[in-house]
Order: C-alpha cells, then sequence, then structure tokens
C-alpha cells in the first residue's frame, strides 16, 4: 500500500501530487553521463547532490522535504543517488521496491536516515525525499529557537504558528508535512497538547486571519474534533485528533471559484469521485460496491479517468489483490483515487 514516512519533525506522503493535478510536466533533458551538482546548506538549496535534470524543485528547509521534476526514469534516477550519496558517506539499503515505474531507496549515515522516492508520472519522474539531513543549520536553529520559547500551561503546550503557503503550522510540532491539488492545500501536523488546546489555539489563530467558524457544523470532543470555517476563498476544515501521547491535526482549505469551474465539481450535496491509473495495466476499481473500469494511464496526464457521483458519507475503493481503501467523504467534496504499482491512494482534491 502507499505509505506516510516519517522522520523528526517532517512527514512526507508519497506520491502527495499526481500528474493529473499538476499539468506543467517537465520540459528538462538528461546527459549522458550526468554531473553531480553540490549545492551549499542553506534555506533556498537542499545539502544534497542534484541531477542536471531537476526541475520544478520544492525544497522546504525547515522541515527537511525535497521535491522535484526529472526526465530520467526512476531506475536510472536511484542509480545517480546511489553513486552520489556513497561518494559523501551514506548508505543505501536493500530497496523492497526496485521497478521501472517507482524505485524507493532509504539511505543511511550513523544516525541519520534519508527516504528518496522515484515515482513515474507520464513523461516524467516525480522525486520526493524527507529526513532531518535535508533541513538547512539555519533553519533548524529558527525551529529550535521556536520550541524553547513556547509557553507551557497545565502542562500543556501552547502553540504558536509559522505561516506555510497561507496556513498556520504550529512550531511545536513533532512532525508536519502538507498537501496540494489544483483545488486544495492543507497541512498536517502532530502536537504534544491535548485536543482542547489545539482546537482553542486555532480558533484564535484562524480568526486572527479573518476566518468565521461555522458553529453549527462544529463537533468537538476529548478524543477528537472537527471544525468548519468560512473564508474568502472558500470553505476550511480543521480535524484533530487523539493519537497516543500526541494529537494530530489537518487543516485544509479549498477554492471554491476554481472547483465551481471544473468539470470535477459535483452535484449540489454529493461527492465526486475521479479515477486515474498510473500503471500500464487496465484494472477494475470498485467505489461503493460499484465496479468501474479504469484504463492504463487513464488520468495520469489529465483528468480524463472515470468520474461518478455518490452520496456523502463513509465508501469503500477497493481493488482485487491490494489493501481496500476506508474514505470519509463530506457533501460537495472531490475525491482522487490513483490506481499505482502500490496499490490505491485517496486523496481529498476540494
Amino acid at each position: 500500500m502507499f505509505r506516510t514516512y516519517a522522520t523528526g519533525k517532517s512527514v512526507c506522503l508519497v506520491f502527495s501530487v499526481f500528474t493529473f493535478l499538476n499539468l506543467t510536466p517537465a520540459t528538462c533533458s538528461w546527459a549522458t553521463n550526468p554531473g553531480i551538482i553540490l549545492v551549499d546548506d542553506s534555506k533556498t538549496t537542499p545539502p544534497i547532490p542534484l541531477p542536471p535534470d531537476a526541475e520544478n524543485m520544492n525544497y522546504d528547509a525547515e522541515s527537511g522535504s525535497l521535491q522535484f521534476d526529472s526526465a530520467t526514469g526512476p531506475k536510472e534516477l536511484a542509480q545517480f543517488f546511489r553513486d552520489a550519496m556513497k561518494k559523501l558517506g551514506w548508505t543505501a539499503e536493500p530497496s523492497v521496491i526496485d521497478q521501472e515505474n517507482m524505485v524507493d531507496v532509504m539511505f543511511s549515515k550513523g544516525e541519520d536516515q534519508l527516504n528518496f522516492t522515484m515515482m513515474k508520472m507520464g513523461d516524467h519522474t516525480q522525486f520526493s525525499a524527507e529526513g532531518e539531513a535535508l533541513a538547512s543549520k539555519a533553519a533548524a536553529d529558527s525551529s529550535a529557537a521556536s520550541d524553547s520559547s513556547a509557553q507551557v500551561e497545565n502542562g500543556n503546550t501552547l502553540l504558536t504558528f509559522t505561516d506555510k503557503d497561507g496556513l498556520p503550522v504550529p512550531n511545536e510540532g513533532v512532525s508536519s508535512g502538507s498537501e496540494s491539488t489544483i483545488f486544495r492545500h492543507s497541512i498536517s501536523a502532530t502536537v504534544a497538547a491535548k485536543v482542547a488546546v489545539v482546537v482553542d489555539m486555532y480558533r484564535k489563530e484562524l480568526s486572527d486571519k479573518g476566518w468565521k467558524e461555522v458553529e453549527d457544523k462544529t463537533k468537538i470532543s476529548d478524543d477528537a474534533a472537527t471544525v468548519i470555517f468560512d473564508t474568502p476563498n472558500g470553505p476550511a476544515t480543521l480535524t484533530v485528533k487523539r493519537d497516543g501521547s500526541d494529537t494530530s491535526l489537518q487543516l485544509g482549505i479549498s477554492d471554491k471559484l476554481a472547483a465551481s469551474k471544473s468539470p470535477l465539481f459535483p452535484k449540489p450535496g454529493q461527492v465526486k469521485v475521479a479515477l486515474g491509473n498510473i500503471t500500464e495495466k487496465t484494472v477494475t476499481v470498485k467505489i461503493g460496491g460499484k465496479a468501474i473500469k479504469v484504463k492504463a494511464l487513464a488520468g495520469s496526464k489529465a483528468p480524463d479517468g472515470p468520474m461518478i457521483d455518490i452520496a456523502p458519507g463513509t465508501f469503500k475503493a477497493e481493488m482485487q489483490g491490494v489493501q481496500t481503501e476506508t474514505i470519509e467523504a463530506g457533501p460537495d467534496q472531490i475525491w482522487m483515487i490513483m490506481v499505482g504499482p502500490g496499490g490505491l491512494l485517496p486523496i481529498q482534491a476540494y
């Protein structure tokens, strides 16, 4: 199945952005004998070698995450990093996933670990990496300073926030990540605070941004909470859940104007489910018990795969031989479900 990798203060969702969500393909070329580009350890460039054809790079020095596109195939790109990282003292662990369309490699150096994933997406490869060794010293020092100044009240850390693409991320998070589609952007984090503390702190922070809570849709208990907000750009949802001794949270905001102009926009009160398939084999996926045939590579370059409208609530996405995914969808939401070599990956697009 698809997995979430967590290292220190960073979380990376593998396949967080699909080609049919980002319609700008890589246009660069790859040299026959690519050289290694060593970059400075700073807040704008990652402290690892990069292939010459890396494009559309997104590097977060604070969380230690890196994404880019490459015209090189996953296997060739993985070999580039095995060779380059070896010269820097890193050891590549045996790869469980090593296919033509996807390679996953874990590198280790002392107590440090880096996870690299290379996934074929249409005419390019999407690369993603996570690990504290990717975080710049300046960002780490800044984050540590924020953590050390956190307030504590009744044994609970009071949250302070840093803006990330318009959404507040808690500085006190033991892990954090983000996810984007053409209609929705969200952040997630895990913090050492009670559900009530997280909700109260976010209420204040989002109220200061001019967001209005939809009180009749808010649900709060000791172990979980869902808070809905109206914003100038569209609806936003904060979900909070107790997870052992910590609390996990996700805050997502949707672009209603952009979604309403799209053929993906659901019928009023319904849920739109769009399917894609990045494999080269036609498959059958069951959505809420209804069998849907998804052709090879459907939705890999544009949202041209099959779509259905279903009633809101809990439904299952099923495919023979892979783990079933259970999805809880609200009215007027858009969900995209991609078939990949690792199974089914659902993601809320709106």
